[in-house]
C-alpha cells in the first residue's frame, strides 16, 4: 500500500506466497513516499489509515484523509474520505474482524468512523 502518481495503491500477495496481485488504485489522490500510510491487521482484515503528513505532497488533495477496509483475499476494499480534517489516529478492530473503528481524539471528545463487513462505512461520529 502506497501513493504513486495514479493514487493510494494496493497490491498484495497471497499467504501461500504466490505471485502479486497487479496494483489497484484505492483513491486517485496522487502522492508521494512521504505520505503516511499506515496498515493494521486482524484475522482476515486489513485496515488503513493514509493522510498527508508533513513532507507529503498532495498536491490539491493536502487535504485528504483517506480510510480504507479490506478483508478476505483482498479483492474487494471499502474506502472512505474526507477532506479539510486531522487524519484518523488508531484502529480498534472487533474480536471476529468484522468490525473496524477508526478513532482519533479532538478537543470535543472522541471522533469515530465505523466500517462493517455486512453495511460499510457509517459515521463518522462524535463521543
Amino acid at each position: 500500500m502506497r501513493f504513486t502518481e495514479q493514487g493510494l495503491t494496493e497490491r498484495h500477495q497471497g499467504a501461500d506466497g504466490g505471485s502479486w496481485s497487479q496494483p489497484r488504485v484505492l483513491h486517485p489522490a496522487a502522492g508521494d513516499a512521504d505520505c503516511g500510510v499506515d496498515l493494521s491487521t486482524y484475522k482476515n482484515t486489513v485496515a488503513v489509515i493514509a493522510h498527508h503528513n508533513e513532507g507529503c505532497d498532495l498536491g490539491d488533495a493536502d487535504d485528504t484523509v483517506i480510510a480504507a477496509v479490506g478483508n478476505g483475499d483482498l479483492t474487494d476494499w471499502d474506502a472512505h474520505v474526507i477532506r479539510g480534517e486531522d487524519g484518523w489516529k488508531w484502529t480498534r478492530f472487533s474480536w471476529t474482524g468484522y468490525r473496524v473503528v477508526f478513532r482519533k481524539e479532538t478537543g470535543d471528545g472522541v471522533d469515530e468512523l465505523n466500517w462493517r463487513q455486512s453495511i460499510g462505512f457509517t459515521g463518522p461520529s462524535r463521543g
